[in-house]
């Protein structure tokens, strides 16, 4: 049973590691999302004024599509590192729900073996019962083959004294 109590306070806070990491993990991908949610909306308004100092000047055509390039890569690099982010999560997520498909097997099997001992228990002590009625009946019954080999012997003993003369008054 303490061997059972150590798996229990093992699994405990292995659980509550797990939750631990995953709530860092998650903590910090809603920050670097937070952040580069940002970073977009930055971008995003960076982009419309260079849309509308184009219409004003030919003269910087040339920068504006370096940094149009520039943002596109940071944009394909947010999408990637996102991506991955999404990959990741699902795959905690999976990871998530084993653990909890694992601990409903677990404590659905602890349930079982703890109704397995009970009926185990209840048919213990119906075997004892039956037992100590048996022992009764035994020993009644030794009580009895006790008191027929005595008057047995009592009977016996008499049949094999010799027959006595029989006295004239008898007669």
């Amino acid at each position: 049973m303490k061997r059972l109590h150590i798996v229990n306070f093992t699994g405990v806070l292995a659980l509550a590691v797990f939750c631990v990491l995953q709530w860092k993990q998650n903590s910090e991908l809603n920050l670097q999302f937070n952040q580069l949610q940002k970073t977009s909306f930055d971008q995003t308004a960076h982009s419309e004024e260079l849309d509308s100092n184009l219409k004003g000047t030919t003269s910087d055509l040339g920068e504006l599509k370096a940094r149009l390039a520039d943002t596109r890569k940071f944009a394909d690099e947010t999408q990637r590192k996102f991506n991955q982010t999404q990959a990741e999560a699902r795959q905690l997520s999976i990871e998530r729900d084993q653990l909890k498909s694992s601990i409903t097997n677990w404590s659905a099997a602890v349930t079982a073996r703890d109704e397995r001992l009970k009926q185990a228990n209840v048919e213990i002590r119906k075997l004892g019962d039956n037992l100590s009625k048996s022992l009764r009946d035994y020993n009644e019954l030794a009580s009895n083959h006790n008191s027929l080999v005595t008057n047995w012997n009592a009977v016996m003993k008499e049949l094999s004294k010799p027959p006595s003369t029989p006295t004239p008054n008898e007669k």
